[in-house]
């Protein structure tokens, strides 16, 4: 009986220790996905240059929904809430998100916040007297303090290389002990981007016709100075804008002098425009991606910022090349 009793004993001890060591295992793995540095974005390419050069030290959290279109975005209560959970907080520039700069006002213990794209030159938003009108005469508010720059900087893939630049700084310095990490990501993907901008030079050099007719707001600017394109929009930078029928008549005109044989509209925007000037000059629409967000498609697919450079450059190039 006391041998019996013994073994019951010795089992109970043993199961008692594979429920003890399951139980560590468990903890430890949630500590380690309770140490990753969370971080709040707010468009899809800091999103992306987030979750590259954070790799599995990082849950970076996108802000604005797929498939929205963000110009008129603003962050609810339950955006609040999520914001003021995060460690960081990262958006592109002042400029493209006029709301993140008094966004933590009254916050008793906001997060570490990043404006990714303080270090890029903004471009100055001009006007075609044969195209729309690229002045910011409209009273949204995305441009209410300097309504003659052009805010899509990560269009330009040198920008881009300096916006992953600050993200990984900023990276190192809340998450020290990981830094050698960040920078070895970083550093690989600054490679991608490097080919992405040389692979732009070397098939859009050689086209004849450089002229971009883009029936959207001004977005492609970043990309056209730097691959020496004529880049005209038919209305401001606000994705909601309306060209007059003067400015529509003009660059119906300018279209029919040059026999340009391609129109570009944009993804997440109602094409009508586009096709309004196709249809009064016989040209063809090809649609490009101004990238400040994708479809839920294409988050499912783990598209990226790369990918969606790559698609408009061979969009680009089959309709300059009409």
């Amino acid at each position: 009986m006391k041998r019996l009793l013994l073994v019951v004993m010795a089992g109970l001890l043993c199961v008692a220790v594979v429920l003890l060591v399951g139980c560590q295992k468990k903890s430890g793995s949630e500590k380690m996905t309770g140490d990753r540095v969370e971080v709040m974005t707010t468009l899809f390419p800091v999103y992306d240059f987030v979750r590259i050069v954070g790799g599995d030290r990082v849950a970076p959290v996108l802000l604005l929904p797929p498939g929205v279109e963000p110009h008129s975005f603003e962050p609810r209560p339950d955006d609040m809430k999520r914001i003021a959970h995060a460690k960081l907080f990262v958006y592109t520039h002042k400029e493209m998100e006029p709301w993140a700069v008094r966004l933590f006002q009254g916050m008793t213990q906001p997060p570490a916040v990043l404006e990714a794209g303080a270090q890029v030159p903004l471009l100055p938003v001009t006007h075609h007297n044969h195209g729309g009108d690229h002045h910011h005469g409209h009273k949204h508010e995305h441009h209410s303090k300097a309504r003659s720059f052009d805010p899509h900087i990560w269009l330009d893939p040198h920008n881009a290389v300096i916006m992953v630049q600050a993200i990984r700084d900023e990276l190192i310095r809340l998450d020290a002990p990981h830094a050698q990490e960040y920078r070895k990501r970083a550093e690989a993907y600054i490679a991608q981007l490097v080919a992405l901008d040389q692979d732009f030079k070397m098939a859009l050099e050689p086209l004849t016709n450089r002229t971009i007719i883009h029936g959207g707001h001004y977005a492609f600017g970043y990309l056209a100075k730097r691959y020496n394109l004529d880049y005209h929009a038919a209305v401001s930078v606000h994705a909601n804008a309306e060209p007059s029928s003067a400015d529509l008549a003009a660059l119906i005109r300018g279209i029919r002098s040059k026999k340009i044989k391609a129109i570009f509209s944009e993804e997440l925007v109602s094409p009508r425009i586009s096709e309004t000037l196709a249809k009064e000059t016989g040209a063809k629409v090809y649609q490009l991606k101004n990238g400040h967000n994708i479809t839920k498609a294409d988050m499912d697919k783990g598209v990226g910022y790369i990918d969606i450079m790559r698609y408009n450059l061979k969009t680009l190039r089959e309709g300059l090349s009409r």
